[in-house]
């Protein structure tokens, strides 16, 4: 996830600043026509950690932290983090961003801003913020990263990045000992946010980890996370807890929740469009129908559902959390995981461009077996299925139902497990061309 992170920034360094070929009227093209880029991710992925091993593997760099301090405590903090940068001291961010631009002139560094968003008191910061990019995209000599939660906006000209969660195959590299299905277990159920993954280093198991983090209430980061989440996302977040913990439960319309949490219905939905807003629920309606609301992260889900309302008394917790994430987190993130991994992949496997899917494509049932995508195109039928584990007598229910649709050589089918696949599976994949094994490692 490190190397993910740090390359992300340098591509984007190298993209900014390289010079491409020229257009017809002889003027220079660049491939990124901005100094300023705002790195999204949400609480806990990584974003200060990928910041500040990215400074260490580039000494040249600087990484300004606004965490906990007022924009007059941050200018003053500054200027003395780097006196070789700031010769004289600076008393407003016009100063300071002309003493960096005598900086960039000498090292081209990428300069790193955490948590600008932190306090609403830096008009001054992003004007003077605004102006040195403009100089900066002029003449091509540094470029400015700041991180942000999903909710932030800024009063800039920039471009947006997002952290990458921590995929299964960096999980699994991570914890060695740990089988492949726990690995997707931990994946399902954490959404690969950076600062849970990393409290799982300490386990053997995916059992051991969800007994440790649920009898360790106040250290734990999975028991933690989510309501310093609330917190710094709003400014009353128990005005918004009662309807993610309906969510969770299942009340998913707008009149449920209202019912559930006596709230007007557009007091709630003036509430869910703020929760949208802020990334943690999506809304889905299919035509004719209202729309439903569902809380957007597993590991959200999770906890709203089985923690909220159980601190101080979590001995069950762990065996409901467990056989949730076996019933629903893990079938849930393989669909989400085969769908995202698609279109990336279908020309690789087939030499079959796909641009995107289709979400009435999605969890199709044929004949009483349910394919996690089904598409008709001119002169095929796409067929793919996820689970945790075939087992060979599921392969007869499995062809059946694609006859029942279109003659078998015009299906192209793809069977996606977490475990791998029996010897029966491969000699399917070496007779018939149209049938692909993808491994749970395989679609990073």
């Amino acid at each position: 996830m490190e190397w993910n992170i740090n390359g992300l920034i340098h591509d984007n360094y190298v993209a900014f600043a390289r010079r491409g070929p020229q257009d017809n009227d002889g003027h220079a093209r660049y491939e990124i026509n901005c100094a300023i880029m705002v790195l999204y991710g949400v609480p806990g992925s990584g974003k200060t950690h990928a910041m500040l091993e990215y400074c260490k593997r580039n000494p040249s760099s600087l990484y300004f932290g606004f965490r906990g301090l007022t924009s007059e405590m941050a200018l003053k903090r500054f200027t003395k983090q780097y006196p070789r940068v700031f010769e004289t001291s600076c008393t407003d961010w016009q100063t300071f961003f002309a003493q960096l631009h005598l900086y960039a002139r000498k090292k081209r560094p990428v300069i790193l801003f955490d948590d600008p968003g932190e306090r609403n008191d830096k008009p001054d910061f992003y004007e003077s913020l605004q102006a040195f990019g403009n100089q900066m995209l002029q003449e091509r000599l540094a470029m400015v990263v700041l991180t942000a939660e999903p909710w932030d906006k800024f009063p800039l000209h920039y471009f947006s990045e997002h952290v990458p969660c921590v995929t299964p195959s960096e999980l699994a590299r991570m914890l060695p000992k740990w089988t492949v299905e726990d690995v997707f277990h931990l994946f399902s159920l954490t959404d690969g946010i950076y600062a849970l993954t990393q409290e799982a280093k300490g386990y053997g198991s995916f059992t051991e980890y969800l007994a440790g983090v649920c009898q360790n209430e106040s250290h734990s980061v999975f028991l933690r996370l989510a309501p310093c989440w609330l917190e710094k996302a709003f400014r009353s977040p128990e005005a918004y807890n009662t309807l993610l913990y309906g969510m969770a439960g299942g009340k998913n319309r707008i009149t449920e929740l209202s019912a559930f949490s006596g709230y007007p219905k557009n007091k709630c939905e003036k509430y869910l469009g703020t929760l949208i807003d802020a990334g943690l629920v999506r809304k889905e309606k299919e035509d004719g129908k209202r729309p439903d609301y569902y809380l957007d992260l597993s590991y959200l889900h999770t906890w709203y559902r089985y923690v909220f309302l159980s601190m101080g008394r979590m001995d069950k917790i762990p065996e409901r959390i467990a056989n949730y994430a076996e019933k629903t987190a893990v079938p849930d993130k393989l669909h989400k995981e085969v769908v995202r991994w698609m279109p990336q992949r279908m020309w690789i496997l087939y030499h079959t461009e796909m641009l995107d899917t289709r979400p009435n494509c999605e969890n199709i049932m044929v004949q009483g077996m349910r394919f996690d995508y089904v598409e008709k195109t001119s002169n095929e039928t796409i067929f793919a299925i996820a689970k945790i584990q075939f087992a060979d007598s599921d392969w007869d229910a499995i062809e059946r139902a694609i006859e029942s649709v279109t003659p078998f050589y015009e299906a192209k089918i793809i069977l996606c497990s977490i475990h791998q696949f029996s010897r029966f599976y491969w000699k399917l994949n070496r007779t018939y061309e149209n049938i692909r094994l993808i491994q749970l490692k395989s679609m990073d």
